[in-house]
Formats: C-alpha cells, sequence, structure tokens
C-alpha cells in the first residue's frame, strides 16, 4: 500500500514538472524584447500569535547588467481571520532609472488579500493587491492586481503551502496576473509566470522563474522577458 502511494506521489510530481516544462517554453516562446534580471529578498518574522512581519527588497538590471530600478518594502501580515486567507498591509519605495543622472521615487502602500483554495486536488491561490501609486513628477493614481497562481510556491509558512507535494521540497509553479490603473482605466499590464521554488531548510526558500510581461501603460509599453531569483529567510 505504502509503495502504491509513494508511486502515485511520484506520478503527480512528474506531471507537475513537465506541466512546468510547458508553461515555460510557452512563455519563452514569445522571447523577442526586452530582457532584464530581478533579483530579491524577504525576511519574514513572527510578531505575535498569528502576526508576521515582512522586509523585502529587489534589485531589477538590464541585459547590460546595469542597475535600473530597486525597490525596499516594509510589512505586516496577520493570518488569523480563516486558514484560507492572509491579509497584509505594505509600504513600498521604488526608485526608477530614466537616464545616467535622473532617478525618481515613488510611495506605494498596498493592501494584500491572499486567498487559498483546491480544485480537483490541485492547490491555487489569488492575491488582490490594491496599491496607491505617488510617482515623482506624476499624478497619483491607484492599481488593482490580481494574482492566480497554481500550485503556488513556499511562502511565509511553507507548512502550510504544502498542500500538494508534502513529501517534496522543490515545487514547481506557474502564476498569471494582471494590473488594472486608474491612470489609464485599462487593463496596462500582464504577467505569465513559470518557476521552482525550493526549500533549501525549513527557513530558507528559493524561488527561480521566468515572466513575461506584456505592457500597455502610459507610462511604460515595454514588453520584457524576465529572468530572477528570491531568497526567503524564516524567523
Amino acid at each position: 500500500m505504502g509503495h502504491h502511494r509513494s508511486g502515485r506521489r511520484h506520478r503527480r510530481f512528474r506531471g507537475f514538472v513537465l506541466g512546468f516544462i510547458v508553461l515555460f517554453f510557452a512563455c519563452a516562446a514569445r522571447a523577442g524584447d526586452q530582457f532584464q534580471f530581478w533579483a530579491s529578498g524577504t525576511v519574514a518574522a513572527d510578531l505575535a500569535e498569528r502576526w508576521k512581519a515582512t522586509i523585502g527588497a529587489q534589485s531589477r538590471f538590464d541585459d547590460r547588467g546595469a542597475l535600473i530600478r530597486h525597490h525596499s518594502d516594509l510589512g505586516v501580515v496577520y493570518t488569523g481571520i480563516a486558514d484560507w486567507l492572509d491579509v497584509g498591509m505594505n509600504y513600498r519605495i521604488v526608485f526608477r532609472k530614466l537616464t545616467e543622472e535622473d532617478w525618481k521615487h515613488e510611495n506605494r502602500p498596498h493592501l494584500n488579500f491572499t486567498m487559498r483554495y483546491r480544485l480537483f486536488g490541485i492547490a491555487f491561490n489569488d492575491r488582490v493587491r490594491l496599491e496607491y501609486n505617488s510617482l515623482e513628477d506624476l499624478t497619483d493614481f491607484g492599481t488593482i492586481r490580481n494574482r492566480i497562481a497554481i500550485n503556488p510556491p513556499f511562502e511565509l509558512e511553507p507548512d502550510k503551502e504544502r498542500l500538494i507535494l508534502r513529501d517534496y521540497t522543490v515545487k514547481p509553479y506557474g502564476s498569471y496576473e494582471f494590473f488594472f490603473d486608474t491612470l489609464d482605466n485599462s487593463i496596462t499590464r500582464q504577467r505569465f509566470q513559470a518557476g521552482l521554488s525550493i526549500a533549501f531548510t525549513e527557513r530558507v526558500i528559493g524561488d527561480f522563474f521566468y515572466m513575461r510581461q506584456d505592457s500597455r501603460s502610459t507610462i511604460d509599453d515595454t514588453d520584457l522577458n524576465i529572468a530572477g531569483v528570491n531568497v526567503k529567510l524564516l524567523f
């Protein structure tokens, strides 16, 4: 019986890996625009029961290796409303490089609702983010972001995220996200992402991904192909 269950789990794992590869090449087939590399880090620590604090940073580089954008983010997450729902409040500062000497900054508070559910035995999560965007030399506006992930990566509580691949520390995943902002009053960006989430230890998680971003924004209409890594430290 145990051998049968183990074989079934291995077949399921191989199926997810195959799905990840198909999704990856479906995205990569559209490669042909600007390339970037994103390097991110997140530290999450318990504040009190059901409360976590997060500190994050992300640097973005162009295809010549030059730094073109940097994010710093501070937030709190409450996990006590329901097992399937996390609520977070964050404040992000963004610096964008316009020319060699000209950098613009943006203040971006945002509110996040992350919902987890299962459908036909497959794990999903749905994150809704409400942003207030205050850019230097530009009128303020709001953005609604909705990201749906299948077999989502290990996040702040890896044990809670192990909904499918319980016996594995490597999880292929994919996601789709759209952005709707009040500056253009339309969907201005779409992101298609495929990656691997690896639990190196109980407290160190790494995500490695490819992302395709299609943009039709007044601020930025450049389509991107992105390779990225995100390292999470959990305390």
